[in-house]
């Protein structure tokens, strides 16, 4: 491969990820409307799936059906001999199942960024992406400074903070704390509670906060934030961060806070596994926000929104579904979830 076509294949990676990802987005959003998701944990696993794919995507490009391979000139093809396909279909190989692609009457593929690459200079291509790949590098360092002092906060954190005074009297909380060898500890650096580490997991509370709370709010925050450790929330959100920062020029904002919202609720509804009441969690994040330095009549939008949508959520009556249903919804959402993130969508 030329230089030529590695600046251009660069170029690829910039342009087609923006339109990838959007796809990719609205196929999601179809897929949790159409087979009626309520299940939240389901629904924040299928929420990572447009980030995760950014970095599934140069991966799935076709060289050898490549139009500019063949020195093909996109722009003087006789009309009619480009067209736009969408292809669901038996794989003739692994990652052959699902295709959003241009091609030429010859089968060969081609994108938006290969027609862009015709339309201008070769100089401000190089610029384009010598530059978008610049503040890439630029943010993923920044990111990685910041994650450092972040670890450094955590174990300083860790060293002040005393071992949890109050009891847990639920019994299941008891066994699940166990089983996930999980250390309760008191703080009075932070003020909302917060759960934290991959081998060695603990759960702080807040020092005021854990003496005002009752003893069944107490519980139904510590079954929250065992949820967030179970699924490694905090460990999903960096690897999405980390994306986002890579590829900083698609937007990605709104996505990663849904899904942020969603982990959250797919919490608080976990507590009743422990037989706690969701109306003593509403109660809790109440205090919890009253507590902190942002409560809810100074909160920033995203912020008080997702207040809000848990208490709304806690207070509603849990949806019942069968088995059968949830089985079928499962195996549907699979298949589905596969036929996405190998899908070949805008790319050669």
């Amino acid at each position: 491969m030329t230089d030529e076509l590695l600046w251009t294949y660069a170029f690829n990676l910039i342009i087609n990820s923006l339109f990838s990802f959007l796809t990719t987005t609205s196929l999601i959003y179809l897929l949790i409307t159409i087979l009626r998701i309520k299940q939240l944990r389901l629904k924040s696993l299928l929420l990572a799936l447009p980030l995760i794919k950014l970095l599934l995507d140069p991966f799935l490009y076709n060289f050898e059906n490549w139009a500019l391979l063949d020195q093909v000139n996109l722009l003087q093809l006789e009309s009619g001999s480009r067209s736009l396909n969408i292809a669901l279909k038996l794989p003739t190989n692994f990652l052959d199942f699902f295709s959003i692609q241009f091609s030429t009457l010859e089968g060969q593929t081609f994108s938006l960024a290969d027609l862009i690459v015709f339309s201008i200079p070769s100089e401000i291509i190089r610029f384009i992406t010598i530059f978008m790949g610049s503040v890439s590098l630029i943010l993923f360092g920044r990111y990685l400074i910041r994650l450092r002092t972040s670890i450094k906060a955590i174990s300083k954190l860790v060293e002040n903070a005393i071992l949890c005074p109050r009891q847990v009297q639920n019994s299941l909380l008891i066994s699940k704390i166990k089983e996930k060898k999980c250390e309760l500890i008191v703080s009075s650096e932070i003020t909302t509670p917060c759960a934290f580490g991959i081998f060695h997991k603990r759960i702080c509370f807040p020092h005021k906060l854990c003496k005002s709370l009752q003893q069944k709010e107490f519980e139904a925050i510590l079954a929250h934030e065992l949820d967030h450790l179970r699924w490694y929330d905090n460990l999903v959100r960096m690897f999405c961060q980390i994306i986002s920062r890579i590829f900083w020029w698609v937007p990605t904002s709104y996505l990663f806070q849904h899904m942020k919202c969603v982990q959250e609720r797919a919490c608080d509804s976990n507590i009743e596994k422990f037989k706690i009441s969701p109306l003593d969690l509403a109660s809790a994040i109440v205090k919890t926000t009253k507590a902190s330095d942002c409560p809810i009549g100074m909160a920033c939008f995203a912020q008080e929104s997702t207040i809000v949508k848990r208490i709304k959520s806690l207070l509603k009556p849990p949806i019942k579904r069968s088995k059968k249903f949830k089985l079928i919804q499962i195996v549907l959402t699979l298949i589905v979830t596969i036929l996405v993130l190998l899908g070949r969508f805008w790319i050669f």
